[in-house]
């Protein structure tokens, strides 16, 4: 019994060792396991965001005055154009954003003090007032500048951009509108996440304005040459900072 015990457990040590023999040729030959290449970005994107800009006002107000906005909204849409179609490192690729459409509006509020009459003591004498003279500033422009994308894991991307985006804008006050063409420089970067993802980005450029409707009322009370003040209005510059935090729709 002993020696039929024995022979059992011989057979089947040679048996393990035979198959364990076989098996190690087979996963050697195995081709090993690459990381898989991150799936296209998606290219198209659309922007709904909210501003907060400072402004520089124009000199012809009578003194220069930094504005900070009290709101503000913006909508941009665009694509980007990917320059390879293998991304490099199986994760990084370099593209070109063209945003087609990219409308900008803010509020600001001036206040600044003038004399008035006073009449109170009998004496006819002046005191300080102060006026409060609301801004509306709507921008519509173009932007266009290389991007870069990160596909860490799948669906996941970071995308940075840096932005030339010239276009026009429009200031209106209680007396007047302004217009001018604006050239802005636009830095930022988005995270997101499928179709939907946040982002933020930097803005600053400026403009020279041109006024309609104000120039005719100052020749018509003080007489006022139009011709000659609007020249130097028109070499006066306005300057604009700030950023825009959005959420971004990707398609």
């Amino acid at each position: 019994m002993r020696k039929i015990l024995l022979s059992g457990i011989f057979i089947f040590c040679a048996a393990f060792y035979v198959s364990a023999q076989e098996e190690i040729p087979a996963l050697a030959s195995e081709p090993a396991v690459e990381k898989p290449v991150s799936e296209t970005p998606r290219k198209k994107y659309f922007n709904i965001g909210f501003v907060n800009q400072k402004f520089t006002t124009p000199s012809y107000y009578g003194f220069d005055q930094k504005l900070k906005s009290n709101y503000g909204v913006s909508i941009s849409r665009g694509r980007t154009y990917f320059l390879h179609k293998k991304p490099l490192a199986r994760m990084i690729r370099f593209g070109i954003d063209a945003t087609w459409i990219d409308i900008n509006f803010t509020n600001y509020k001036l206040q600044y003090e003038y004399g008035g009459s006073d009449y109170s003591f009998g004496y006819g004498g002046y005191e300080e007032e102060t006026e409060t003279t609301n801004f509306y500033q709507v921008e519509v422009a173009m932007q266009v500048g290389p991007s870069i994308t990160v596909s860490p894991i799948k669906n996941l991307n970071v995308n940075a951009y840096f932005r030339y985006a010239p276009g026009f804008s429009g200031l209106y006050d209680s007396d007047s509108f302004h217009g001018a063409f604006s050239s802005y420089f636009v830095g930022g970067g988005t995270v997101y996440y499928k179709m939907i993802g946040v982002g933020v980005e930097a803005r600053f450029g400026s403009c020279k304005y041109k006024t309609a409707g104000f120039l005719e009322e100052l020749e018509e009370e003080f007489g006022y040459e139009s011709g000659d003040e609007q020249k130097s209005m028109g070499n006066e510059k306005s300057k604009f900072s700030g950023m825009r935090v959005y959420v971004t729709f990707r398609f």
